[in-house]
C-alpha cells in the first residue's frame, strides 16, 4: 500500500513566516491585496487558498512561493530590496495621481513610503488616517498644495512639510505636473505587536 501523502500545512507555515517577521494581518492584507478574514482562514486553515491567493501573500512578505509551501525561513540576506515594480502602483480616484509604494514589509505597520507623481491638475484625496498618524512630503519637482484639517500650505520643488492625517487631507499638484516622496508615519501603531 503507498504511503499517505499529507498537503503542506499552509496555514501554519503563513503564521510562522509572518510572526516571525512582526507582521500584523491588517499589514500583510494592506501589502498583499489579500483580505485580513482571508489571511486569518488560512493561517487557521479553514479554507484551500488559491495559487494565485498564495503567490500574493509571498509577494507581500517577500518570500518565494515555495517557502509559503515548506514553511522555511530563507537564507538571511543583509539586503531587502524592493525592486521597482516590485509594489502594485496606486492611482487617485481622478486617475490622475499615481503612488508607487518604496517600503518594504518590516516597516509597514509603522512606516510606509511612497514616491508620489501628480499630473496636471490631480489631486490626491485621502480619508482620515490612524489618530497620530503624520505624513512627510519632499518635493521632488512642480508644486503642490497640502490641505488638512482645513488649513493648507504651498510647497515648491526641494521644500518639505510634516503635518497630520487623521482628518481628511489631499496634495494637489499646482500648474502643471509635480513629483514628491511620502512618508507615512504610524506613530501610535509603530509600538503594537503582530497578533
Amino acid at each position: 500500500m503507498p504511503e499517505a501523502i499529507h498537503p503542506p500545512r499552509i496555514g501554519k507555515n503563513l503564521a510562522r513566516l509572518r510572526k516571525g517577521r512582526g507582521i500584523t494581518l491588517e499589514a500583510l492584507a494592506r501589502i498583499s491585496g489579500v483580505s485580513k478574514s482571508m489571511l486569518f482562514q488560512i493561517e487557521q486553515e479553514r479554507v484551500n487558498p488559491s495559487v494565485i491567493t498564495l503567490w500574493k501573500v509571498a509577494r507581500g512578505l517577500n518570500v518565494s512561493f515555495p517557502t509559503i509551501l515548506s514553511g522555511e525561513h530563507p537564507s538571511e540576506n543583509p539586503f531587502e530590496i524592493l525592486r521597482k515594480g516590485d509594489a502594485p502602483a496606486i492611482t487617485s480616484e481622478d486617475g490622475l495621481c499615481e503612488l508607487h509604494g518604496t517600503s518594504n514589509v518590516h516597516f509597514q505597520d509603522m512606516l510606509e513610503t511612497y514616491t508620489l507623481a501628480i499630473s496636471a491638475g490631480g489631486a490626491l484625496r485621502s480619508k482620515p488616517h490612524f489618530p497620530g498618524t503624520e505624513e512627510i512630503l519632499v518635493v521632488t519637482k512642480g508644486r503642490v498644495r497640502i490641505t488638512t484639517s482645513g488649513e493648507s500650505a504651498e510647497l515648491k520643488r526641494g521644500d518639505s512639510a510634516r503635518y497630520h492625517v487623521d482628518a481628511n487631507h489631499a496634495i494637489e499638484g499646482i500648474g502643471g505636473p509635480a513629483e514628491a516622496f511620502l512618508i507615512v508615519y504610524h506613530k501610535n501603531r509603530s509600538s503594537e505587536k503582530a497578533r
